[in-house]
């Protein structure tokens, strides 16, 4: 069909129902899109950054626009800024957002790394979290994934995380 036949059948169309009734009729709807984020645990002793990868999926049937990816570090840890994100001034947060005209399409797979620094103990006590959100999200239980941190030595240092000999 050309250019042209598809112009006079939409011509028709309207004509057949009326042009006020035609703009009135609900645009096709697209697919919804289904952000998912998902990560592993970093391991990284006292004192040290290590980094930490992230995989980000869209496996929905639509595109998901204006997108944000939010990173917040546990209680003892700081993170570094990825480029193009913006970062708190304690260095716990980071945002990344999708250019208004840009969108994550169907299919869309990535993975994004982000470092983290470990201050203090309490940083393996409990997990911050990595959060990709879109204001139409079809599943949004799975937008958010732990962001754990582990001791490559095992246990927590300073909170008795090992049994002295001669214990019972």
């Amino acid at each position: 069909m050309t250019m042209r036949s598809v112009a006079v059948v939409l011509a028709a169309a309207i004509e057949s129902v009326g042009f006020a009734t035609w703009a009135a009729l609900p645009a096709a709807a697209a697919g919804s899109p289904d952000l998912s984020v998902t990560a592993s645990p970093v391991s990284a002793a006292i004192g040290a950054t290590a980094p930490l990868n992230v995989t980000l999926r869209n496996t929905g049937s639509g595109p998901a626009a204006q997108a944000t990816l939010r990173f917040v570090a546990p209680a003892g840890a700081t993170l570094e800024n990825i480029p193009g994100c913006s970062i708190n001034s304690d260095n716990t947060q980071v945002t990344c957002k999708t250019p208004v005209d840009d969108s994550l399409g169907p299919g869309w797979s990535s993975t994004s790394t982000i470092n983290v620094r470990v201050n203090s103990p309490s940083a393996y006590l409990a997990p911050g979290t990595i959060t990709l959100a879109t204001d139409n999200d079809s599943d949004p239980t799975d937008n958010t994934a732990p962001l754990r941190v582990t001791n490559p030595d095992g246990g927590i240092p300073g909170l008795g995380s090992s049994i002295p000999s001669g214990s019972s």
